[in-house]
Formats: C-alpha cells, sequence, structure tokens
C-alpha cells in the first residue's frame, strides 16, 4: 500500500466504516518521527477511547435506547448520503363467517420508497507535539483529554439535537424530522407547568398516552419511553401524592403498563415530553458511522489536528394513514 496515500486518506474497512486502529497505525509521526506505532501511546489511545463511550453513554440516551430496543440499522456506510426505506399500505378487514369460505377481497401489499439524508457530525481538536513528546514513554504523565472529551461531547450534542428537531437540509426532496417538530407526530399543550403547584403530572401523561392510543400505538406493555426535558428531571422525583406519601412521579409514570421507562431527555427543550412507541414501524436510527474518532493528515509537524465524528440519521415513520407513534407535549 502507498505510504503516501495512508497520509491523506480516510481508510475505510470492509464494510465502508473508518477504520480508525488502521489510521492510528500508520499516522505520519509515528512512521517518520517516533518509530513507535501510532503518534499516541498504547494507554492514550485506551483512555481517549474510554472518554468517547464515557460521553457516549451519557449523553446520546436515545442512540443507546434505539440501540437496546434494536431499532438500529447499521447497514449503511460512509457513502450513503441518503437511506431508503419502504412504507407498506393498509390492507382491508379480514372475513369472518361459518365456513371460512366465502370469497373475499384479495388485497396486496403496496410499498411507497421514502427516505432520509444521513448527515455527518464532526468536530475537529489539536495537540501540540510538545504536549504528546511530553508523555511518551514516561508512566504517570498523561495526555490532556479535555479535547477529545470536548469534541465527542459537542458531536453528541448535535447528535442530540437530531433526534429531537430533525435536520434542516433537503436533499433529493427528502429531509430529516425528529421527534418534536416531525408533522404527523401527535401533540399536547400541558396547561399547568409542573412545579408551579397546580400541575397535574400524572393525568398530562394519561393523556398522552390516550393520544397514544387514538393512533393505534401504546397497546402493548412496557413498549414505550417517555424523556422528560432536563429542567423537570429532578421534579418528577417529588412525591406524586403528599396526602398518601407513595411513589415518585417518575414511578407512577413507569407503572403505566405501556411505559417501560421514564429516560432523561438530553438536550430536550425546556417544558417539553417525547413518548415514543419503541417499534421498527415507528422509529429507526440509519447508521453510517458510529462515534469514533482519529487523526487526520498533518500540515505541520509539530501540530496534530484530531477528528471526532459520526454519521446517522433518525427516521420517524407513519402508517399508510399517517398515524404515528409519537406524542410530543410542550408547556410541563
Amino acid at each position: 500500500m502507498d505510504t503516501g496515500m495512508l497520509l491523506n486518506s480516510l481508510l475505510l474497512n470492509s464494510e465502508g466504516k473508518v477504520d480508525s486502529l488502521e489510521m492510528r497505525k500508520n499516522s505520519g509521526l509515528s512512521r517518520k518521527m517516533l518509530n513507535v506505532n501510532g503518534t499516541l501511546s498504547h494507554e492514550a489511545y485506551i483512555k481517549w477511547d474510554e472518554k468517547v463511550v464515557d460521553i457516549a453513554r451519557k449523553q446520546l440516551t436515545v442512540v443507546a435506547d434505539l440501540a437496546k430496543y434494536n431499532l438500529v440499522d447499521s447497514s449503511l456506510n460512509l457513502g450513503d448520503i441518503v437511506s431508503n426505506y419502504e412504507q407498506i399500505s393498509d390492507m382491508t378487514a379480514a372475513n369472518v363467517d361459518m365456513d371460512g369460505a366465502t370469497p373475499g377481497q384479495r388485497d396486496r401489499l403496496t410499498f411507497t420508497e421514502q427516505g432520509v439524508p444521513v448527515p455527518i457530525f464532526h468536530k475537529s481538536f489539536q495537540l501540540n507535539q510538545r504536549q504528546i513528546q511530553a508523555t511518551l514513554d514516561r508512566p504517570g504523565r498523561q495526555l490532556p483529554s479535555l479535547g477529545i472529551s470536548t469534541a465527542s461531547r459537542l458531536v453528541a450534542d448535535q447528535i442530540n439535537a437530531m433526534c429531537w428537531d430533525g435536520f434542516g437540509r433537503v436533499v433529493d426532496g427528502k429531509q430529516v424530522y425528529g421527534f418534536t417538530n416531525h408533522p404527523n407526530r401527535n401533540t399536547k399543550t400541558i396547561a399547568n407547568a409542573w412545579g408551579g403547584g397546580s400541575e397535574t403530572p400524572v393525568a398530562d401523561v394519561q393523556d398522552m398516552i390516550a393520544k397514544l392510543q387514538v393512533d393505534n400505538y401504546g397497546y402493548g406493555e412496557n413498549t414505550c419511553v417517555l424523556y422528560v426535558s432536563p429542567d423537570n428531571w429532578s421534579f418528577i422525583d417529588n412525591d406524586y401524592s403528599t396526602q398518601k406519601g407513595e411513589k415518585t412521579y417518575k414511578q407512577r409514570f413507569e407503572a403505566f403498563a405501556p411505559i417501560a421507562e421514564v429516560r432523561l431527555g438530553t438536550g430536550l427543550a425546556d417544558g417539553e415530553l417525547v413518548l415514543v412507541e419503541m417499534r421498527d414501524d415507528v422509529v429507526e436510527l440509519k447508521v453510517g458511522q458510529d462515534l469514533t474518532w482519529f487523526e487526520q493528515p498533518q500540515s505541520d509537524m509539530m501540530q496534530h489536528d484530531f477528528k471526532v465524528l459520526a454519521a446517522m440519521a433518525l427516521v420517524v415513520k407513519t402508517d399508510a394513514n399517517n398515524n404515528c407513534g409519537v406524542v410530543h407535549a410542550t408547556g410541563a
């Protein structure tokens, strides 16, 4: 393989995703100056990997939940600018008779192709050669990690923003909508803000479930996740009934049959709630690249440029009648 190409190419694996391990082995500084297997020490790579994983686990709540419910499509690669999927038509009702021989209407499912653009989320940061050299082969000296941590958080913030508010750019007539701006989502305006003294959180969440069920969702047991905005996260740990002293609001919400869990909606706007049926005909995450990091080609031997990168798109789906398994509430 041409080593010049290694320095100036984004190395991809057989699945078309960034091969960060291979890129680390072939960094320019490791081969030209330090004679080690990568610009950074092995321990530094491990520490930075741990930082990225920890930030993803803590901040990418929706992404983690979609993975938990097997709602992630990782068949894409970094070259997939648009990801297509099929919307299935409805059928007429089944026949009901006494002999099972009455001729029925012969339906055939039809498929309408839909799609979303897959944006790339990325943030670059730098370290100079002296910062790196000061830690090589010196146990106890740790490479600064503020750059990788900050860059990872900023990328995570934008991924969260996409999950809630979508991605505004239209590509080939297609657009990413989030849970709070999909045109067919169910909506609710909460009359009394939570924490003001006249709030009715239990009734508000019950009404959200009812709206879901009107669209023929939310009838299963433990199939939904309720996301609560950060400003109300501490409030839902309050006792929901000061008279009885039983359970917190969070526990009460999770006692409703459809709600599997209540989660912190990191990045969700103040006073907003989102209730989602975790089914593959409701929501899916299209992933061209999981959150990763790598060193970029050097333009100055005393300066090292790194990038944190991910490529993914949320798909909020509807049925043939534009029913949607998402409820978005404001005013809490």
